[in-house]
């Protein structure tokens, strides 16, 4: 008699052909930005070499980051606590679309921190600071 075993424990995970998966415990390739107090993690998507690509960001509870804007459109959806941007507070579920080129912030993290996932649109990617002093 032969026993019987569990074969899809014991089968490696494999990632179907252009998908890709990804959760919020998956620490091994998040960036850290010491100085912005968060840390990322970009998803690159769309046609190859176009830029689209998907962020999630990870705020540490009371940081500030500075007024800013992005080369490209994006939309930033609030999944895990809060942020007030340009003196506005979004909270869980709030859905922010931004075009290229506008500036706002600064971005005031609630005392629990923040997660959001930011789309951003095809086109270059980056940030530049603005000194509102």
């Amino acid at each position: 008699m032969t026993e019987a075993t569990d074969t899809a424990a014991e089968a490696p995970e494999r990632t179907p052909k252009g998908q890709l998966f990804t959760t919020w415990k998956d620490t091994d390739d998040w960036v850290e930005v010491p100085e912005l107090q968060l840390r990322y993690k970009s998803l690159p998507f769309g046609a190859e070499g176009d830029e689209t690509r998907a962020v999630l960001v990870r705020y540490d509870p009371g940081s500030e980051v500075p007024v800013h804007h992005h080369p490209s459109d994006y939309c930033s959806l609030v999944v895990e606590g809060s942020v007030e941007v340009t003196r506005k507070l979004h909270e869980v579920g709030s859905v922010r679309v931004v075009k290229a080129g506008t500036a706002y912030g600064p971005l005031k993290i609630g005392e629990s921190g923040c997660t959001v996932i930011d789309i951003f649109a095809a086109g270059p990617q980056g940030i530049t600071y603005i000194d509102r002093h």
